[in-house]
This record gives structure tokens, sequence and C-alpha cells, in this order.
């Protein structure tokens, strides 16, 4: 009896001498989180993949998208053709009346096209010309447009395929054809737009100089 107290009062002592050996140990580091496995070259679905160690990453460079055209009003000959801002080189003399069209107050060809306004022009009797035009459906038909066809003038749609566009007014036309039977083919047509020079000052007169859109002499 009297060795079993003996052995275990040295166990004792022995354990007790290791404890500051085992306190003094550095502490263990965390474990590294692994990178996500990938199968057949594609990652694990809902799984980011990061670059692996040493490994540039690639640079992506996204091309600047261009300058969207300025918001300008729809132009109108007699409400009837469509034409563009210069279009017969119409000056205020020659012109007898005057309409700019907002939204709902347009005649019903126009209702969707008054996004930017429509200026309806009427030119003086003396000032009138032939203006040779085609209707929107004749000019899908030009460029081969077959089925249901939708047009837009300017990025505005419209379903009056009979409204009519002067031919030397007409700046681009897009079209896209349909990609199966049934499906929609798109007529695009943009309206030229055209610089308008300055009138050049009347012989003899003072320099005009124009401040915020306001002439004086």
């Amino acid at each position: 009896m009297r060795h079993l107290r003996i052995a275990s009062l040295l166990l004792t002592i022995c354990c007790l001498t290791g404890l500051p050996a085992w306190a003094q140990q550095k502490a263990v580091a965390p474990l590294a989180p692994r990178m996500p496995a990938v199968l057949s070259g594609r990652p694990l679905v809902g799984v980011p993949v990061g670059p692996s160690a040493g490994a540039a990453v690639p640079q992506v460079n996204v091309a600047p998208r261009p300058a969207a055209a300025a918001p300008a009003p729809l132009y109108i000959l007699n409400s009837q053709v469509i034409i563009d801002n210069g279009f017969a080189n119409i000056k205020p003399d020659d012109v007898q009346k005057l309409r700019v069209y907002k939204g709902a107050d347009a005649p019903r060809p126009w209702h969707n096209l008054t996004t930017y306004g429509i200026i309806d022009i009427t030119p003086t009797p003396r000032a009138h010309a032939a203006v040779k035009s085609r209707t929107l459906a004749e000019i899908g038909q030009l460029f081969g447009a077959e089925g249901t066809v939708r047009y837009s003038i300017n990025g505005m749609l419209t379903s009056e395929a009979s409204i009519r566009v002067a031919n030397a007014s007409i700046g681009e036309v897009k079209v896209t054809h349909a990609a199966a039977l049934g499906a929609i083919t798109w007529v695009e047509i943009q309206i030229a737009h055209k610089e308008i020079p300055k009138p050049a000052p009347a012989p003899g007169s003072p320099p005009r100089i124009m401040i915020r859109g306001t002439a004086s002499l």
C-alpha cells in the first residue's frame, strides 16, 4: 500500500514539472483556406475561383461608348412629310405658319414621334416646292423587309407605315431581318441632321457679337 502511494506521488510530481514547458509552446497558426476545386476546367457552381499563386491578374480594357447624338425635334412639311432641319433651304421669309407639337396635341399619325417635339412648317405658296418622298412601308420594301415589320424614326417607334419621308432627308436606314418564321423585321430610319451655316454679315455693316445667344451691335 505504501509503495502505491509513493508511485502516485512521483507521477503527480512529473506531471506538474512538465506543465511550464507545455505552456511555453508556440501557438499553432490557423489553417489557411483552400482554393476551391476546379472540375473539367470549369469552377464549381456558386464558388468563386481566384488566381493561382504567382499568376498575374488579367487586365480588361473596356472601350469607351460613343457619345449619343443630341436630341433634336422632328420636322414635318405641311403636316404631310418628314423633312430634315435644313430641307430646301427654307428661310424665315418663306414660312407662312409654324406650329410646335409636344405630345398628345399632335395629329394621330405623329403621336408616337413627339419625344423631342415636332415642328410643323407650312411654307408660303411662292416657296412651295414638289417633294419626292416614300412611305415607311415603301422604304421597308426597298430594303427587302418582309413579314411582320416594325418601324422607328430617330429611335421612336411608330405603327403608322403610311408616314412619308422626303427622299433627300433620309440619312440612314438599318434593317434587321427576322431570324425565324413569324419574327419581327425592324426598319430603323435616321433623319439627316444638317449644320445650318450662320448668315454672313451684310457688306459694310459692323461685326456682330454673340453673347449667350443674344445679338448686339
